[in-house]
């Protein structure tokens, strides 16, 4: 069915295809509602006339149904605007019945029920209330292990949005949940930090074989300047052409933080930073082999990282050519959101984000051999 055939004359303002429809009823805004508001909802997404109706037009205004299209054949309704807030309501008044004769559901109900198809099948992506306030508020929250026993839940998560990190969460009936680790990554977990039951339903994607990567043959460097010089310049060469989304244990490169810095040194210089896939690991191993530098200090190729703390997620990344004012630096990345290493960071976005937020440290280490 063509989008003339499927749309009346006032959506055709702006034409919509059966497949963007189709898309739209499982759109966020479909599957956070009710029943029966979901049904609402998606007029919304069917009828663009009514959607940009900012005076509460009616969308006949002669009352005539004829010619109406599937969307809102079954109904007419007035929208209100909560200019504040930005959200579309339906007013008091909300939907009239169609004549008789007139009535046709089938399309509307075909919306509804991919609606909460795709809301039934995310049912295990999601945590309890209780859970998700105690998640770090500034990322958007995965779950990708679950696991019972007895009157416990255990739930992997990650968390991510620039950066990313790991979460393991219990909860016991009528008990408030709990961290139990979290970091970059969570895995492999410490023994002993949950039943050994548990450990391996939630450990089952997890590929506890350490990747052998390929040795690189590059001449020691001479000092440490050189060292930073070559960082430098392999982080410029690897923005925005190092994908992580193929790391291993990584998650589709969410939690590639530690990994993207550790293969763009290791292809500068040889060897990585140390600390695996971890910020916090590589933070310890940078605070136990190198010197940490004020920020007046820095230059090009510097190591910047806020480890993660708590349940607080950090990230790490590669100083670029220091600017004048200093935090309009570019740092160097991963984007855990795109699984590529970028420029997505200045300095002074770092500091605001990182210390000044989320409230972790900031340390800059320049590396010696």
């Amino acid at each position: 069915m063509s989008p003339e055939q499927t749309l009346c004359d006032g959506c055709a303002t702006r034409r919509r295809s059966v497949s963007q429809l189709r898309r739209a009823a499982g759109a966020p805004l479909v599957a956070r509602v009710l029943f029966k508001e979901t049904r609402r909802a998606i007029y919304r997404f069917g009828c663009k006339f009514i959607l940009n109706n900012q005076r509460r037009r009616r969308h006949n205004p002669e009352g005539e149904l004829k010619g109406a299209c599937d969307a809102c054949r079954g109904y007419r309704c007035w929208l209100r605007w909560r200019g504040a807030a930005g959200v579309w309501l339906r007013s008091s008044e909300g939907f009239e019945r169609a004549k008789a004769g007139l009535e046709h559901f089938d399309r509307r109900d075909e919306w509804a029920d991919l609606a909460l198809k795709t809301f039934r099948e995310s049912a295990d992506a999601r945590v309890p209330p209780a859970v998700a306030q105690i998640l770090d508020p500034d990322l958007i929250h995965r779950v990708i292990a679950k696991a019972n026993l007895g009157n416990a839940t255990y739930w992997v998560i990650d968390q991510f949005t620039d950066s990313g990190g790991q979460v393991l969460v219990k909860q016991e009936n009528g008990q408030n949940p709990v961290i139990l680790a979290t970091d970059t990554t969570i895995f492999p977990l410490q023994a002993g930090l949950v039943p050994p039951l548990i450990a391996d339903q939630l450990s089952a994607s997890f590929d506890g074989a350490t990747p052998q990567r390929p040795p690189i043959q590059v001449p020691l460097p001479a000092s440490g300047a050189e060292v930073s010089a070559r960082i430098f310049a392999k982080a410029k060469e690897c923005d925005e052409t190092l994908v992580t989304r193929d790391a291993p244990n990584t998650n589709h490169g969410r939690l590639a933080c530690a990994f993207a810095v550790n293969e763009v040194v290791r292809r500068a210089i040889g060897k990585p930073v140390g600390g695996g896939n971890s910020t916090a690991d590589m933070g310890e191993v940078l605070a136990k082999t190198q010197t940490q530098l004020p920020e007046q200090q820095i230059g090009p190729g510097t190591i910047v990282i806020s480890p993660t703390h708590g349940g607080n997620v950090g990230h790490v990344g590669i100083v670029g050519e220091v600017k004048n004012p200093v935090n309009v630096t570019v740092i160097y990345s991963n984007s855990s959101a795109r699984g590529v290493f970028s420029h997505t960071f200045t300095l002074g976005k770092w500091k605001a984000f990182y210390r000044d937020r989320k409230g972790l440290p900031v340390f800059f280490y320049a590396l010696k051999l």
